[in-house]
């Protein structure tokens, strides 16, 4: 099964070592295929500028060591999407929807409010049969979804 990660889940992830955002990634990427679109790093690299401008200690170079480091063991996989799709009212979230829908993902993991908005998940989830789900709801699913087996 395919999951889109979404770069706040990952950046959330590396900051607080063991939060939910960790333990929701940490099993993305140890028992799905992640997939990530282009606008991850785009993302990623805006986090990082900002970061830098209000003096949050964060060493860009880790972040994408990591990335790399992830790419290069098969464990993530940066697709292209071709920009077509407009749910978000966010540009870049729509990458995240494209990513998934383009290359078949059945679950975006990601703790974008504008993502996570009950309209979007909805129609996501009623056009492509993909569900959205914010890193605690992760959790609880994958739980649910290996206990019932």
């Amino acid at each position: 099964m395919k999951v889109v990660l979404d770069a706040n889940v990952f950046i959330a992830a590396l900051l607080k070592n063991g939060g939910t955002a960790f333990q929701a990634m940490s099993i993305a990427l140890r028992e799905y295929e992640v997939l990530v679109p282009e606008q991850f790093i785009r993302d990623l690299y805006s986090f990082l500028q900002q970061a830098k401008k209000k003096g949050v200690k964060t060493s860009p170079e880790d972040f994408l060591k990591e990335i790399a480091h992830l790419q290069d063991k098969g464990v993530i996989r940066v697709v292209k999407t071709c920009g077509s799709l407009s749910i978000s009212p966010h540009e870049a979230d729509n990458h995240y929807i494209e990513a998934a829908v383009e290359h078949q993902a059945s679950v975006i993991l990601s703790g974008d409010a504008d993502l996570n908005v009950r309209e979007v998940r909805e129609k996501v989830h009623e056009e492509y049969g993909i569900t959205i789900f914010p890193p605690h709801e992760f959790l609880e699913w994958h739980r649910t979804r290996h206990t019932s087996r």
